[in-house]
């Protein structure tokens, strides 16, 4: 924790550093270098929140998933199936039975 803290203070003092020649307040200069050391800090979490985002979508289908499926009626529900998958057949079970609803209702 102690090396990020100064890893980042040296990139902080980096950008302000960087700043020098542009005319602003000193004030503006600090406000930009937090600015940029913010969006630097988002950047370098942006490789691992994409990387457990694929690594959900492989993760297999939780049973609530699983149960919802089976009380929408679903015939069959592949072993493997993922969470992605389970929830693009709930959602396709979901509208399948709005739509059917719709109908009978139609028909009184």
């Amino acid at each position: 924790m102690e090396n990020k803290k100064e890893e980042y203070i040296k990139v902080f003092k980096e950008i302000y550093k960087d700043l020098e020649d542009m005319k602003l307040t000193a004030k503006n200069r600090l406000e930009v270098s937090i600015s940029i050391l913010q969006e630097l800090g988002k950047d370098s979490r942006t490789p691992d929140y994409e990387q457990e985002k694929k690594d959900w979508k492989n993760e297999p289908a939780t049973q609530k998933q699983i149960d919802l499926l089976k009380s929408l009626g679903a015939k069959t529900i592949p072993e493997d199936i993922t969470k992605v998958e389970a929830g693009k057949l709930i959602e396709m079970n979901l509208t399948r039975q709005k739509e059917n609803k719709q109908e009978r209702e139609k028909e009184y």
